[in-house]
């Protein structure tokens, strides 16, 4: 499928006043005394398009005398996407006519035609990527922003009165770029002409397909995306270029500083065994085009599972050009440049800084979010019982507002095998209908209900606001992207295995629990995104993984050679334990799906121990 842009650039510009068309007019972009940019109107939107990613090639309609111009423009300014250039027509319908007419021959039926006017020279990455997915999705789109103004009607007999109003919540205001599939745009186009409809001013192409009986599909659009008209509009022009000047230095300081981190740090990428891991992982068989060209907001970006499920992203987009942009939220940017730094400078990824207790600030559209922040572990809902809870509640909140407002195609919410509370000693394993009992009075009880309340939350937006959400329930995860802050026992024991150290207990050891390694998990995750069903909860483990806290820490011993021993928890430890002695999941209803973790839980514990075992080695050998 190809992405052919047709850039029209056929029009006089007499409302501007100037001696040539608009479109071939130079306007040198001056900052602080210094010329930044200097080109035609034309050929800063060509560059717009030569830049994108999804663009394949470029069509241009223009005066019969620019043609040579044109050309020699575009080899000025490396215009290599260039493919021919078209005469234009007495009308704007005739030029775009002109333009698709041309590809005849040459197209296929499902390739998609961006349409452009050749004097709207800001074209935002973002608009254009939304404005093609949407058409390939849906088969046609219109770039669109709300109406904002009031609207009135002029009195019949008067037209400086006005007795009538329309409703702007009805109305949506469209330009260019849009996009259609080019067999039914080729159609349409030959039938308009042969029958007059659509085709005389001030039609373009939205107008047309509409009168032919065509239903159009909205796409973002952009308040920077200006049709320069007037001396004005160049003004705006200039000041909007400026803009992009000041934030592009900005990011280059901020990409300096990024490199200076990154040299200077050591990440699981630098272990072979890790990054192998990964590219297996990213084979996994499941269909990664679900992502292909589409924008995923991650929470709890540098913890256990963000850091797994964007290691794996990456390597996509690195090795196999998925385009899966990636937006990562954290509170921490240094704990961010040390976990994944290597991708800051990558057009793909985008961390911002925030709070999710907060309200949320994007400015990008979203297709789907995995929030998978939360505190995770026993010290954590000890010493900062208050954040766990509002992690889960006002931060779920919070995402899934901002999944209504950027109408998400998905929201995945990562809940725990903690909702289910004490086995009641009724079922061997908890499937996803099971509810064991929680005492609430308690400082422990405020992970579990917060994780309940999270999935009551998803619920209530599926209801009211007709969202699509999922739940995940993790049992106990493990795996080399875990933190060494993790205070959960089967995190200690890895941690004592790979600082070589003897296992320390502190029980009988005698609780069963379901685990999953980290990788199991995070595909287990993309696999409910991709084929679970709205509303849907799913327990995400390893039934081969069911085993005691006492294996657990016999089998990291033995990959160290050491010893299991037994110490009593202290006052604060125990305060964040769990007192479930009993919680295996059931994984029959996500199995269904197509989810099987492959090898045993030796061979992923020794796999971590390992990786974080060359991770220590490094550092000390810097």
């Amino acid at each position: 499928m190809k992405k052919i842009a047709v850039i029209v650039a056929g029009g006089v510009g007499a409302r501007m006043g100037l001696d040539i068309p608009k479109q071939f007019v130079r306007i040198p972009i001056e900052y602080q005394g210094k010329i930044i940019e200097d080109k035609e109107v034309l050929s800063y939107t060509l560059d717009a398009f030569e830049k994108h990613h999804l663009i394949d090639e470029i069509v241009v309609v223009t005066l019969d005398e620019y043609r040579d111009h044109v050309l020699e423009d575009a080899r000025i300014n490396n215009t290599t996407k260039l493919k021919t250039i078209v005469t234009g027509g007495a009308t704007v319908q005739e030029s775009i006519r002109n333009g698709i007419f041309s590809l005849e021959g040459y197209a296929n039926e499902d390739d998609v035609i961006i349409i452009h006017d050749g004097v709207r020279p800001i074209v935002d990455t973002d608009v254009l990527t939304d404005v093609i997915n949407v058409c390939i999705e849906k088969g046609n789109a219109v770039t669109s922003l709300p109406y904002n103004e009031q609207i009135c009607l002029i009195n019949e007999n008067d037209e400086n009165v006005t007795s009538e109003y329309i409703n702007r919540n009805k109305l949506r205001r469209v330009s260019t770029p849009q996009a259609y599939k080019y067999g039914a745009l080729d159609e349409a186009y030959h039938i308009a002409f042969d029958k007059e409809i659509g085709i005389y001013p001030p039609s373009y192409t939205n107008n047309m397909m509409v009168d032919l009986g065509y239903s159009l599909n909205f796409s973002n659009g952009s308040e920077k995306n200006i049709k320069l008209t007037t001396p004005d509009d160049i003004i705006t022009f200039k000041s909007f270029k400026i803009q992009e000047y000041v934030k592009k230095q900005k990011e280059l300081q901020e990409n300096s500083e990024v490199n200076r981190i990154v040299e200077n740090s050591v990440n699981l990428l630098d272990v072979e065994e890790y990054k192998e891991e990964i590219e297996r992982y990213a084979q996994y068989d499941i269909d990664w085009t679900f992502l292909s060209n589409k924008k995923i907001l991650i929470s709890g970006a540098t913890g256990m599972i963000g850091k797994c499920l964007i290691d794996i992203l990456m390597y996509k987009n690195l090795n196999e050009n998925l385009n899966c942009n990636i937006i990562a939220l954290g509170r921490n940017r240094e704990k961010a440049l040390n976990r994944l730094g290597m991708y800051f400078n990558n057009d793909n990824f985008h961390f911002i800084e925030c709070d999710i207790n907060r309200h949320i600030e994007i400015n990008d559209a979203v297709d789907y979010i995995i929030h998978a922040a939360s505190s995770t572990h026993p010290l954590q809902y000890s010493n900062y019982p208050i954040e766990t809870i509002t992690a889960n509640v006002m931060g779920t909140y919070n995402l899934l507002k901002l999944a209504t407002d950027k109408k998400s195609k998905r929201f995945l919410f990562t809940s725990s095998v903690e909702v289910y509370g004490e086995n009641r000693n009724d079922v061997d394993k908890f499937d996803e209908k099971y509810l064991g009992y929680i005492d609430c009075n308690t400082l422990r009880a405020g992970y579990p209900e917060s994780k309940r309340t999270g999935e009551a939350l998803c619920q209530a937006f599926i209801k009211q606001y007709d969202i699509d959400a999922i739940i995940t329930r993790l049992s106990r995860v493990f795996g080399p992207t875990m933190l060494m802050s993790d205070s959960k026992a089967s995190s200690q024991f890895i941690k004592n295995s790979v600082n070589s150290e003897d296992i320390v207990l502190k029980s009988r050891g005698l609780q069963k629990y379901s685990y999953s390694y980290a990788f199991d998990a995070v595909i287990g995750m993309l696999i409910c995104l991709f084929k679970g069903k709205c509303g849907e909860a799913y327990n995400v483990c390893d039934e081969k993984f069911d085993i005691t806290l006492k294996d657990f820490a016999e089998t990291c011993a033995h990959v160290s050679n050491k010893e299991v021993v037994y110490d009593l928890p202290s006052e604060t430890e125990r305060a964040g334990y769990s007192t479930v002695t009993k919680a295996l999941l059931d994984s029959s209803k996500i199995n269904e799906l197509g989810y099987k973790p492959s090898e045993g839980f030796d061979d992923k514990i020794t796999k971590t121990i390992h990786i974080l075992k060359k991770i220590y080695q490094i550092k000390n050998t810097n």
